[in-house]
């Protein structure tokens, strides 16, 4: 899986797990980090950036048993052997956090209109064009596209994620 793909879904799933969660409730997310060809990626400290609620502690947790600590590398790389499990609590519904997410993330990567109307549409939900632009108000308000409207219909019709079920109404696609 990308890079981009992969922060993308990781997005979606921490709202879901959000959304699950009472009011006042609170949910943890252990994540690693990543070095890929060389490269370093602080997956921990996005979704720290991206996770709606307020983080209220970080445990720092030793990796036992890693696949990589059999392997040996060249040059002097200093192996990933810890991850984090963040804690945070939920104040408000995930969507009310699109805005600030957008923010927080911008530094390394910004929510895509992709991931924010797919959160719109799961559930087995079926909307109409118009349903779907009312919810994702508070989310396009935070973007700098002024016809924002116009890329929610743009968005809607990759059929890879999106299905009309009839004119200007869709769901997920299987």
């Amino acid at each position: 899986m990308a890079l981009a793909e992969f922060t993308a879904a990781l997005e979606l799933s921490i709202m879901n797990i959000h959304d699950a969660v009472e009011k006042n409730g609170h949910y943890g997310i252990l994540m690693g980090n990543l070095r890929r060809q060389g490269q370093y990626f602080n997956l921990s400290s996005l979704v720290e950036r991206v996770a709606p609620g307020r983080l209220v502690d970080e445990i720092i947790k030793i990796q036992h048993n890693c696949v990589s600590d059999r392997r040996e590398y060249r040059g002097n790389i200093v192996k990933i052997a810890h991850e984090k499990l963040l804690i945070f609590k939920k104040n408000k519904d995930s969507l009310f956090f699109l805005a600030q997410v957008d923010k927080r993330a911008a530094s390394w990567v910004g929510t895509t209109w992709r991931a924010a109307i797919r959160r719109i549409l799961q559930g087995g939900k079926v909307l109409h064009l118009k349903e779907i632009n009312q919810l994702i108000a508070p989310y396009a308000g935070s973007r700098s596209n002024q016809h924002w409207e116009a890329k929610v219909r743009q968005v809607v019709q990759d059929a890879r994620f999106f299905e009309r079920v009839s004119p200007g109404t869709y769901r997920l696609a299987a």
